[in-house]
């Protein structure tokens, strides 16, 4: 065979997700004495096939009870392999690979630990989709060319495979390695670890390798206690040669590479040597034993001749005559071998011949041969059979399942997916109270900190989500020109606001008007005031008036939120107050700017009375700036020339000169909204007049005019 079979192939490797945990608490062991209960068994099923189906994913892995732990891999795994038997298990497609049913022994769900169930089933997963058996079953011919057995092959391999194996299944989840150390601590620790330093050379080297690889799972257990136990300094020096090669086999993902390039080219050799070792020197042990109790029998025998001629009992001549016949009886050649093998018991090591040599070494592999098979029978995953050839070569094969075995998993699967469809929908009708619980409760809240209702929240938001980030630059240009002189305290006991006090909150819940709400008391700004006046007139209808909108939100957001005084009015045939100077900028309020939208369709949209708006308009503010010794601004929004209604056409309602006058007196800024608006916005407003052709670049266009106008203050108050 070939070395090359041994070469890796490139195969891409996806990590599975692993759940555990997703479900109960763990169960402890049951007490002393006292055994699962039907229902807890049926639950401890349950849960066994919840693991498992995610685990296998899409695979359909079923589960059912049967004479211990096992795996059956797929038919068409098995046809495939008998197609293309020179490939390894690498080359395969993994889906192939993933075991089709899992057995289990019931005895097991009846008194063990959920930790020990889930960790065995976890250390037979961990076999079949980490473990490159091929490799192994390849590279026994070259053992036996080297002139050592296939099982002193297999015995290296079990005792490393075994912690890479379950080194990788435990990288998938703490509660993956807790539940491997559970299974190992309780079913193949204690066995393998009772007396242990007096068993043969390489049986310790391999229980030292199998307690290395084990020693991250088992908890409380102590590598370097365990290794003190070891006198021998051949075990010692062999182990200590390979322990840095085994953390690196331990830790390499593919098991061909981990196989041919770890183990087989650093690993093995070190072991063989320790084999010759044990076996040169159990065979020169065991030729001292024998010479010691020839020695011993030799001695007794002469002490009874002794005593038989002290004593007279012994008669002559009979004994001539006896030995005369024993003489006469026996061939010479006879004689003559008892002679050599009497003198060959007194002989040492060296005087004996190469053949005499080689009948010590033979017994010495053969006890050898004993213990490597009771080590590697108690390391084995039982998910695997394992066969010893007549010329010592080792088979192993996944265990497969009988077809009935396969038609009650799927009656069982069948049961257990009626009861989880019953379970899913009980949980999903509860999830459903909870969450329509929860929705409500919350919806509530926000209902109580913004005043609004759900839908009319989701009404503003409409329009100030698209405005949101101008909002934002505008309260920062603020922020620069009005600096805040202290932080405003939060106060408790309202019932509305920006945020919920938790300590009131499960004490003022279960009344309908709890007060568990806070509210930020923002310093008003008292150097400025601003005015908005808005043309709802039936020629704003449409996207005109929506863009208003939002630049009417932008500037009342920003204001609020800085605590600038404002106020926000509309316009047709009479002046309407849609915020206040002296109102907070909350609740039910913001619905008052959302007016704009209905008044363009109303009975008075037919007029468009801009002389007396911007009059009446620019009172207020004058009356404002004047009695808190304040600066501040007009802006006003129109889209046309002015068409008065019949009380306000006097020739004093002229809009030209009404803006002529009090642009004299606080600063007035007319923004023409619209295209075809440049002319008109300058016949009325002059220099004060600015068009807005792009009518979606309204928002913009304001918030450069308030920035405008908050550089003018700035300058202001420097001088």
């Amino acid at each position: 065979m070939s070395k090359e079979s041994f070469e890796p192939q490139p195969k891409s490797q996806h990590e599975r997700p692993e759940l555990e945990s997703a479900f109960h608490p763990m169960s402890e062991k049951p007490e002393a004495g006292r055994k699962r209960s039907p229902h807890e068994i049926q639950e401890l099923k349950d849960k066994l096939r919840f693991v498992t189906k995610n685990l296998s994913k899409n695979f359909n892995l079923n589960l059912i009870p049967g004479q211990g732990w096992a795996a059956g891999l797929s038919k068409k795994f098995e046809e495939e392999r008998r197609k293309h038997p020179e490939k390894s298990l690498e080359d395969f497609d993994e889906k192939l690979l993933v075991p089709e049913v899992m057995t289990y022994p019931e005895q097991d769900l009846l008194e063990r630990s959920e930790d020990y169930i889930f960790g065995v089933f976890r250390h037979e997963m961990g076999h079949i989709k980490h473990s490159d058996y091929q490799s192994l079953l390849e590279s026994q011919e070259l053992a036996k060319q080297e002139g050592y057995k296939p099982l002193d092959l297999f015995t290296i391999y079990d005792a490393w495979e075994d912690g890479r194996s379950n080194n990788q299944e435990g990288q998938t989840s703490r509660t993956a390695r807790h539940r491997l150390g559970a299974y190992l601590k309780e079913d193949i620790a204690q066995a393998l670890l009772h007396d242990f330093e007096k068993k043969s050379l390489p049986i310790q080297y391999g229980l030292l390798c199998w307690a290395k690889g084990a020693e991250p799972f088992i908890e409380d257990f102590d590598f370097e206690e365990m290794k003190s136990k070891i006198k021998d300094e051949k075990v010692l020096k062999a182990f200590g040669e390979t322990e840095g090669v085994l953390d690196e086999y331990l830790n390499e993902s593919k098991g061909r590479r981990a196989f041919k390039e770890v183990m087989w080219e650093k690993g093995w050799p070190v072991f063989k040597e320790l084999i010759d070792k044990y076996i040169e020197e159990e065979a020169q042990k065991q030729h001292a034993q024998d010479k010691q109790q020839q020695q011993g029998g030799q001695g007794q025998e002469q002490q009874k001749q002794e005593s038989k001629e002290e004593e007279g009992e012994q008669d002559q001549s009979q004994k001539e005559k006896q030995e005369d016949q024993e003489g006469k009886g026996e061939p010479q050649e006879k004689q003559e071998e008892a002679g050599k093998q009497k003198e060959g018991g007194q002989k040492n090591w060296d005087e004996l011949s190469d053949e005499e040599k080689d009948q010590y070494r033979q017994k010495a592999r053969e006890k050898l041969d004993e213990e490597e098979r009771e080590f590697t029978k108690q390391l084995q995953p039982k998910s695997v059979e394992m066969k010893e050839n007549e010329d010592g070569t080792m088979e192993i094969q996944v265990q497969m399942v009988t077809q009935e075995d396969i038609e009650q998993a799927l009656e069982e699967e069948k049961e257990y997916q009626e009861r989880e469809k019953k379970r899913q929908e009980q949980i999903q009708q509860a999830k459903s109270e909870v969450q329509k619980n929860l929705e409500a409760t919350q919806e509530n809240l926000k209902e109580r900190m913004t005043g609004l209702t759900k839908e009319e929240r989701e009404r503003y938001d409409a329009y100030y989500s698209q405005i949101k980030k101008y909002v934002g630059m505008l309260v920062e240009r603020l922020d620069e020109v009005f600096p805040p002189q202290e932080e405003a305290e939060w106060e408790g006991g309202y019932r509305r606001g920006k945020r919920i006090d938790p300590r009131k909150l499960a004490r003022e819940i279960p009344t309908q008007e709890g007060r568990f709400f806070e509210r930020k008391d923002v310093p008003e700004v008292k150097a400025v005031a601003f005015s908005l006046l808005v043309d709802v007139s039936g020629s704003m209808d449409g996207e005109k008036i929506q863009e208003a909108l939002k630049a009417a939100i932008l500037m009342a957001e920003a204001f609020s939120q800085k605590g600038v005084p404002f106020e926000i009015l509309a316009f047709h045939a009479q002046l309407l107050e849609l915020k206040g100077f002296d109102e907070n900028y909350f609740g039910k309020k913001k619905l008052e700017i959302m007016r704009v939208l209905k008044e363009v369709k109303s009975s008075g949209a037919q007029y468009n009375d801009d002389g007396f708006a911007v009059d009446s308009a620019a009172r207020r503010l004058q009356k404002r700036l004047l009695e808190n010794d304040a600066s501040g601004a007009l802006i006003v929004f129109s889209d046309g020339q002015p068409a008065p209604s019949s009380r306000h056409a006097g020739s004093e309602w002229e809009l030209r000169e009404i803006v002529r006058k009090w642009t004299k007196q606080i600063p007035l800024i007319g923004i023409g909204i619209g295209p075809g608006m440049e002319r008109t916005i300058k016949q009325y407003y002059d220099k004060n007049g600015l068009p807005v052709p792009d009518i979606q670049k309204l928002p913009q266009s304001l918030l450069k005019i308030l920035e405008k106008q908050l550089q003018k203050f700035e300058r202001s108050e420097s001088k």
